[in-house]
């Protein structure tokens, strides 16, 4: 609804609704790794291999085992070699 105040009153209309575009920026590139990679979970600043996801969460585990944490896509990023547990 929508109110137009003119000189004979207040006119109360009925206005088709209308879509609503989204204003939001464009999403960046999120990096979506695939179970068995390593990653550096950057909020906790731990490497973890990738063992799976529940919902938009990823499980992550330590290299050589270990207890499982879990860390949102955006706050991981790929290893570097120097960081990679693999030799």
């Amino acid at each position: 609804m929508f109110a137009f105040v003119g000189a004979h009153g207040i006119d109360i209309r009925r206005r088709p609704a209308e879509p609503i575009a989204c204003r939001c920026p464009a999403p960046e590139h999120q990096f979506a790794p695939e179970p068995g990679v390593f990653v550096v979970d950057t909020r906790r600043d731990k490497v973890g291999q990738v063992m799976g996801h529940e919902g938009p969460r990823l499980q992550l585990r330590p290299p050589r085992g270990g207890r499982e944490w879990e860390a949102a896509p955006e706050d991981v990023r790929p290893v570097t070699r120097a960081e990679s547990p693999v030799r």
